[in-house]
């Protein structure tokens, strides 16, 4: 079938309106040659379509070829007037205003009539360029044609001035209007000129107040976005005061504020980010995750004790309002716990997680500075390690923050190590860059590296601040390098620099003036005292000198010495800490994919750090692993040894989570969180509901044998703490259930009670002890002997007569006459009693006429002694 004319119409301008200019240009010319002339409204459509591409040339041959077309094929000898207007509008519309004013002329030369329509065209296109002199000339052009410009033509001209950001000239060609008897409430645009002078003017406010004020003095209703702009104007002026005040004014003339108004109020008028959200609540209108981000952040950014507090209670209404938080909300939650220092980072890190939310690099720069104020420089590269290898985009400011963790930890290589890698990743050092690495080799005493850094700025074509000299000023003095000392102080002279506290001068100067000092450069120590002065800081040896030795002689509290164990073992953990993730990086830039074992070392150096990594660690299971790989019992048992204490019940929430997530929970993963809760029992740190805990822990046990392991550490952790009550009750819900109690668990419990004082207890937990294989009485009351008596962290029984460590002689004492009582009410039978275990006992206890006094009842009972 051949198509049709209407055919092609629908399909070129279907493809016109789409943008794809290639396929509707080649279109029309398969039309043309297939006999078909295209009509005006296709030439139209092809048109606009190049016009709004860019292409101006191709849309100059399409009009040449349509006249063409026009004259030759058709014969024509005078081209419509629409055609011309066609021309002329779209060229105008887009820009080419010569090209347009050059179809107006020729349209006269073609004999047509140029009306208003035609010249307000020509002002349309300047309005459209910002053209203020082009839009004057073309409507002086039209008076001189004798051509009546219109309110449209007024209009035209006066939104041109208004965007291009010339409010007097707006007023006055309105004024012109006016004259021309065209000025009404319905003939000018007062909204889109206001909104237009407050838009594109440095100092817009009062202008565009000028014109709202004109519009309802004509009674000419306003919608509410014409006031948003003078507000917004205000606002922008740093003239809060007289934005308030129109929002007064707007809903005296009976426009209401809707939303839009109310979320710019809270964007830019952020000393009031609250009040205008509770403002917009009574109001009637919804709040929304946007609305409360912006009181959230509002919050978040400024100083004071009460921040974290008020963003907390916010975020707390916005859940009661039914409002879901998203990524914004706990990236301003976390930024705001770290500018507080307070711990609850890790608490909001958690629950963007547990939200299904992913972290952006806003948030990891936030964990960043976290790690960076605990002064842990390791952490700060973990998080940078974690963003290249999720491959989020990493800007300049993360890398700078890596720079000054190291460089304030005195490790200037790593320091370096991270330049090299912003380097790598493409990013542009600035001057925070460099004034890290220069402090870092100062303070490391490196004089001309720092100076080499120094020169790396320059070449840079970036301006040193007052740190970066401070810093070589201090390092050369304390080098005693006189004149470099001086070199470096004239050009803090020289570039007259501002801002700095009166700490960051003295810490410069002093060092600098010691320095002149000892080398008895005593105008040197006069001029900078004197420059000093000037600068309005005071700063003298003495004064410097007398105020420390007060500080010294001052009587001090005496500090409490940090285990030394303590001390190795974070430097330990620091050491080994921050290879696997590179490891991880290098293996997925070789292709190849990593294996379990590969994720769980990352997952060891988070259990192993110092400080807690937990949320991290969870967070890099949920995003990083579990997308990758199948979880193994070794990589839970790495995140739950992430907690520290005080973490008990997280521990719990977590095992929940992997029940939830469909993973199985062992053995090892309980015992690790039920040795957590005990200790923060033990150390009062909170967990009151202990019970209701072990209670959640065990409802995620399926298994008899796990549940069995799980009551098992409950009753030895529960007695070891002198809860024999509570562990008994415990015993007895095991018992309840079926499972049998361990038979170390029974000897511990012995002992708890024997300890306690409770004997009858004692006795019946050795007799529970029976079931063993090969039990014996002889056997039992030697194992309760030795759990008894055994040395603190050998194994029970064990026998070592030459260590230095002695067991408690009155435990052991008691322990020889609770079996001495047993033996003489007949309890026990004599070749039952334990003779060699009491004995073993009161040798550790280094009792040897204990030891003698047992061995002769041992002779007496049961004859010769063994050897033992």
């Amino acid at each position: 079938l051949k198509p049709t004319k209407s055919a092609y119409g629908f399909l070129i301008r279907s493809l016109a309106q789409d943008k794809n200019v290639g396929a509707a240009v080649s279109w029309m010319d398969r039309m043309v040659e297939e006999g078909i002339d295209p009509d005006l409204e296709i030439y139209e459509a092809v048109l606009e379509a190049v016009a709004k591409s860019g292409r101006q040339e191709m849309r100059r041959d399409i009009e040449q070829s349509w006249i063409k077309s026009l004259k030759k094929d058709k014969g024509i000898k005078r081209v419509s007037k629409e055609v011309f207007k066609t021309i002329i509008r779209v060229a105008a519309r887009y820009g080419d205003l010569s090209a347009a004013a050059e179809w107006l002329k020729k349209m006269k030369e073609a004999g047509h009539q140029c009306g208003v329509n035609e010249y307000n065209y020509l002002l349309k296109g300047s309005e459209y360029m910002k053209d203020p002199d082009t839009a004057q000339k073309f409507f002086n052009r039209m008076e001189k044609a004798d051509v009546k410009p219109d309110a449209e033509s007024y209009n035209l001209v006066i939104k041109t001035m208004a965007k291009a950001g010339k409010p007097k000239l707006s007023e006055k060609w309105a004024n012109k209007m006016e004259e021309a008897g065209l000025l009404t409430s319905k003939t000018l645009q007062f909204d889109l000129v206001a909104k237009s002078i407050a838009r594109n003017s440095d100092i817009a406010a009062d202008d565009a107040a000028k014109w709202v004020k004109r519009a309802v003095e004509l009674q000419k209703p306003l919608s509410a976005s014409s006031y948003r702009a003078v507000m917004r104007a205000y606002l922008d002026e740093n003239n809060a005061s007289s934005a308030r005040q129109w929002f007064e004014w707007m809903e005296q003339n009976g426009t209401v504020a809707d939303y839009e108004t109310y979320l710019m109020l809270m964007r830019y008028d952020d000393r009031q980010t609250a009040f205008w959200h509770s403002k917009m609540e009574e109001a009637g209108i919804a709040p929304t995750t946007e609305s409360f981000n912006l009181v959230i952040r509002s919050f978040s950014e400024v100083k004071g004790n009460q921040r974290m507090q008020k963003a907390e209670e916010w975020y707390e209404r916005m859940l009661s309002a039914g409002v879901t938080p998203d990524q914004e909300t706990y990236a301003q939650l976390i930024a705001a716990s770290v500018k507080s220092r307070d711990d609850s980072t890790d608490k909001w890190f958690s629950k963007m997680m547990d939200s299904g939310l992913s972290p952006d690099s806003s948030v990891y720069k936030s964990l960043m500075m976290r790690s960076l104020i605990d002064r842990d420089p390791i952490g700060v590269r973990q998080i940078l390690d974690w963003m290249v290898l999720k491959g989020i985009s990493i800007h300049r400011g993360s890398y700078n923050i890596a720079i000054r963790a190291f460089a304030e930890a005195n490790e200037p290589e790593k320091a370096e190590e991270i330049y090299q890698r912003l380097l790598v990743a493409g990013r542009y050092p600035d001057e925070r860059t460099f004034s890290f690495l220069i402090e870092a080799r100062a303070q490391q005493g490196s004089m001309e590296k720092a100076r080499a850094w120094l020169n790396e700025m320059l070449k840079a074509k970036l301006r040193p601040g007052f740190r970066s000299y401070a810093a070589l000023v201090k390092g050369f003095a304390l080098k005693g390098d006189v004149e470099r000392t001086k070199e470096f102080l004239q050009e803090v002279q020289l570039r007259k620099f501002h801002g700095m506290r009166r700490k960051s001068w003295t810490e410069m100067m002093l060092p600098a003036l010691q320095c002149f000092e000892k080398a008895g450069e005593d105008e040197e120590m006069a001029k900078w005292m004197d420059y000093s002065l000037q600068r309005g800081f005071e700063v003298s040896l003495e004064a410097e000198e007398a105020e420390a030795e007060g500080a010294s002689t001052e009587k001090e509290e005496p500090k409490p010495k940090k285990r030394r164990s303590k001390v190795n073992a974070e430097a330990k953990a620091a050491k080994a800490t921050g290879d696997a993730l590179a490891d991880l990086e290098a293996l997925k830039a070789a292709g190849e994919m990593p294996d379990i074992r590969d994720f769980n070392k990352v997952m060891t150096e988070f259990a192993s750090s110092p400080r807690s990594r937990f949320s991290m660690a969870k967070a890099f299971v949920e995003t990083t692993i579990i997308p990758a790989v199948k979880p193994n019992e070794n990589t839970f048992n790495q995140l739950l040894r992430c907690n520290r204490r005080g973490d008990g019940k997280r521990g719990v929430f977590t095992i929940e989570w992997m029940k939830e997530k469909g993973f199985e929970v062992k053995r090892s993963h309980t015992a690790i969180v039920v040795r957590q809760l005990f200790q923060d029992f033990v150390g009062e740190t909170g967990v009151t509901n202990m019970d209701s805990l072990l209670e959640r822990l065990l409802a995620c046990l399926e298994k008899k044998r796990d549940r069995s392991d799980l009551y098992d550490s409950i009753i030895r952790q529960t007695a070891e703490v002198g809860l024999l009550k509570e562990a008994e009750d415990w015993a007895k819900r095991a018992a309840d259930e079926g499972l049998w109690i361990p038979v170390k668990t029974c000897y511990r419990m012995a002992k708890a009670n024997f300890k306690d004082g409770d004997e009858v207890s004692s006795l019946r937990w050795v007799d529970a002890a029976r079931r063993e294989k090969g039990s014996t009485p002889l056997i039992r009351f030697g194992r309760f002997v030795d759990v008894v008596t055994a040395l603190r962290g050998s194994s029970e029984g064990e026998y070592s007569p030459t260590t230095s460590e002695r067991v408690d002689v009155g435990l052991v004492d008691r322990t020889a006459s609770f079996m001495t009582r047993l033996c003489s009410d007949s309890t026990v039978a004599k070749e039952d009693v334990p003779y060699l275990k009491i004995m073993q006992a009161y040798s550790r206890a280094k009792r040897p006429q204990g030891a003698a006094d047992w061995h002769e009842k041992m002779a007496a009972s049961i004859g010769t002694p063994p050897v033992e």
